[in-house]
């Protein structure tokens, strides 16, 4: 019977380490986003806006990534609008334990309006810093995005559709696309809610297939 034992001893060592090594992402999830603005006007053409944002899985522990961060937003223009920023976040890694990065960015949005209808494309250069077992790298999005008023203008009410496309400085050929649509209501001249879904492919993280529920808090100080 020895020659029976030693294809169960070799299955059994097997199972053990299937069972303790690190996990691994599925390809899809669906989540949750939520975020919260603060903004408080400077001047008329300077906006401080504090940032916090949590995001929610059905598949990995939670929280799946939370940050927190700064924009400063400086109206160059009736046209042009330039925002630098600097966030921190946190993230499961694929052991379940948490990672952290810094991410810089330096966003430069062109802006449309007519009648009601407003259109916008927003570039973003983002850094990704110190990032828990990751080399630096930096990230190029680009956001066109369409905003369009319904209703009287006391319902502050508004539907809005965007596509974003992420180029990586990495060697590899990832490339993340996210599309997302939504509407806007304002309820008052400090305070409105954006509800949106979000559906995200990206090639190669994981999870990289991710559709979204999104809920976006804005509250203006001043």
């Amino acid at each position: 019977m020895k020659f029976v034992d030693v294809p169960l001893l070799l299955f059994a060592a097997t199972a053990a380490v299937g069972a303790s090594g690190v996990a691994t992402f599925p390809a899809s999830d669906f989540q949750d986003w939520n975020e919260l603005d603060i903004s408080a006007s400077v001047t008329d053409a300077f906006d401080v806006t504090l940032v916090s944002k949590m995001r929610l899985s059905s598949e990995i522990e939670n929280p799946a990534r939370y940050a927190f961060g700064s924009d400063f937003k400086f109206r160059v223009s009736k046209h042009v609008i330039l925002t630098p920023s600097y966030y921190y976040y946190a993230f499961r890694t694929s052991s379940g334990a948490f990672g952290h990065g810094h991410a810089p960015i330096l966003a430069v949005t062109f802006l449309e309006a007519r009648e009601r209808w407003l259109l916008s494309d927003r570039s973003r250069f983002v850094g990704e810093l110190s990032v828990t077992g990751k080399p630096d790298l930096w990230v190029y999005r680009n956001q066109p995005r369409v905003d369009r008023s319904f209703g009287p203008e006391q319902w502050s009410l508004s539907g809005f559709l965007w596509d974003e496309i992420f180029y990586y400085s990495a060697p590899d050929d990832k490339l993340r696309n996210r599309i997302a649509a939504g509407i806007r209501k304002g309820f008052s001249r400090t305070f409105a809610i954006n509800l949106y879904y979000q559906r995200q492919n990206d090639n190669q993280s994981r999870p990289g297939n991710i559709s979204t529920v999104g809920v976006l808090l804005e509250a203006r100080l001043r």
